[in-house]
């Protein structure tokens, strides 16, 4: 019998939530204290986060779906990853943070949700 890995993705998703929202306020703080920590504003690692919160929680929320049915947490993780969407378009500054720091929290909710109906 083939093991399901889901609920690992899961928590594995909600760290790297946590370390973006970490990323994201501290950002924005480091950017205003010096005026040389603009790399950490780099759309590229925007970018490149979203991408990787798009394909873990495809494979995440899939197989969590696959396992309960229950199709709650990947309507909340959707909801998340628009809204982590939408902040690519907002200027850099604290609209930004609110919009990545909210879609990020959705969407682990969306995680626990999906580990949680697998318990």
């Amino acid at each position: 019998m083939e093991r399901d890995s889901s609920p690992n993705l899961d928590r594995l998703a909600i760290g790297l939530s946590a370390m973006c929202v970490v990323h994201c306020v501290l950002s924005v703080v480091l950017v205003a204290l010096l005026s040389s920590a603009t790399f950490l504003t780099d759309p590229v690692i925007h970018r490149a986060g979203l991408a990787g919160a798009v394909l873990l929680a495809a494979v995440a929320l899939r197989q969590g779906y696959v396992s309960h049915r229950a199709r709650r947490p990947a309507i909340v993780g959707l909801a998340g990853l628009s809204l982590m969407t939408f902040a690519l378009f907002v200027p850099h500054g604290w609209a930004e943070v609110a919009a990545t720091v909210t879609g990020v929290s959705i969407l682990a909710a969306a995680h626990l949700m999906n580990a949680r109906s697998r318990a």
